[in-house]
C-alpha cells in the first residue's frame, strides 16, 4: 500500500505541483487554509456553479481554458456581484511567484492599497479592501467585489467588501 500511496502522491504532485511551502503565519482569507486543494481544470470543477448559498450567474471559459487566460465566473453574493478568474500554472511555485508579484507590484493590488499578504507559503495569498488573490498548489485565483469605472477600480464600499468575505468563506478552495 505504501508503493501505491507514494506512486499516487508523485501523479498529484506532477499534476498540479509540489505544495511544499511553509504554512502562513496567521488566518488565511475565508479559511482556505483549512478547504480542500482543487483538482482538474473544467469550468464548473474549479468555477463551481455554487459556493455555499451563492450562485454563479456568469461563466466564460473563452480566454482559452485554465491553463492558458484562465475561466472567469460571477457570483451573486445577496446582491453584490463577486467575480473569480481560475487559472493553473505551470507549478505551484508559478502560482506563487504571481501572488507574490501582485503584492509586490507597487503596494497596490486591485487598484487600493494591500491590506494583507502572505507569499511563498501554502496557500499564499494578497488581500486588499474588496479583492483577493490566493493560490492553492498550481492553482491561482482572484476574486473582487468593488465596481469598476472602465479598466478603473474604485473603492469598495463596506456593502461589497462584506460580501467578498462571506463568498470567501463559502467558496470551496
Amino acid at each position: 500500500m505504501s508503493v501505491f500511496t507514494d506512486l499516487l502522491g508523485s501523479i498529484v504532485k506532477q499534476v498540479i505541483g509540489s505544495t511544499d511551502a511553509p504554512t502562513p503565519a496567521g488566518t488565511a482569507p475565508g479559511g482556505m487554509a483549512a478547504k480542500r486543494m482543487p483538482s482538474g481544470e473544467t469550468v464548473d470543477t474549479l468555477v463551481p456553479p455554487t459556493a455555499g448559498a451563492y450562485r454563479r450567474v456568469r461563466v466564460n471559459d473563452r480566454f482559452g481554458g485554465a491553463r492558458s487566460g484562465g475561466i472567469f465566473g460571477a457570483y451573486d453574493v445577496d446582491g453584490v456581484e463577486v467575480r473569480v478568474l481560475a487559472s493553473l500554472c505551470p507549478s505551484a511555485a508559478a502560482a506563487r511567484a504571481r501572488v507574490r508579484s501582485a503584492r509586490d507590484g507597487g503596494e497596490e493590488f486591485g487598484g487600493v492599497e494591500v491590506s494583507g499578504a502572505s507569499v511563498d507559503t501554502e496557500p499564499s495569498w494578497v488581500t486588499a479592501p474588496g479583492s483577493v488573490l490566493w493560490s492553492r498548489g498550481a492553482y491561482c485565483y482572484s476574486a473582487s467585489s468593488h465596481g469598476t469605472d472602465g479598466d478603473v477600480a474604485l473603492p469598495a464600499t463596506p456593502d461589497q467588501i462584506a460580501a467578498l468575505d462571506r463568498f470567501m468563506s463559502a467558496f470551496p478552495f
